[in-house]
């Protein structure tokens, strides 16, 4: 049995992606910095959604949507630890789902589906703490605080349904 891998690329299509999600900046803050060509953030491609609600995808592009917005700053950024752990984070959101998805039980799933709330809560927390920033960035962590705000919704209602599918069989049984 061939396992293939969850998102793959041809080489002609990680070079026309590379091209087409490279944008000249010369002044990525807005502040007189000197950064060069920097990645804008990118929008899943339709061969990614398997559904209509590809969670997976989802939770990637963010993860990875967050990595491009940080490598805007330059290196001595004072807030570097902020974007650390707002890069952490977002991975971790993506990684848990995964996890999820390959959960050995309910209470598994139940467990990271509650890692994945916590951690898109967290990112939530960095966005919102790196504010006043140039027009152009300011612009990306807002977009990218929205995703967040959804995830957090969507891994809420998941946590609610599980509880209210427990309760439902405690009171049955």
């Amino acid at each position: 049995m061939k396992i293939e891998p969850l998102f793959c690329f041809t080489t002609a299509e990680k070079k026309q992606d590379h091209q087409t999600s490279i944008q000249e900046s010369a002044d990525p803050l807005g502040k007189g910095s000197q950064a060069g060509a920097m990645p804008t953030l990118s929008t899943p491609p339709a061969k990614y959604s398997k559904t209509k609600y590809n969670l997976e995808g989802r939770t990637f592009h963010f993860a990875q949507n967050v990595r491009l917005f940080t490598e805007k700053f330059p290196k001595q950024y004072w807030r570097r630890n902020d974007l650390q752990q707002l890069i952490r984070a977002a991975g971790s959101v993506a990684a848990n789902y995964i996890e999820a998805n390959e959960s050995m039980g309910k209470k598994d799933f139940r467990l990271r589906l509650r890692i994945c709330l916590k951690e898109a809560k967290e990112s939530r927390l960095w966005l919102g703490l790196l504010s006043g920033l140039s027009e152009r960035l300011e612009e990306e962590r807002k977009a990218l605080l929205d995703e967040s705000y959804q995830l957090v919704r969507i891994f809420n209602a998941g946590v609610r349904t599980l509880r209210t599918k427990e309760k439902a069989v405690a009171s049955v049984a």
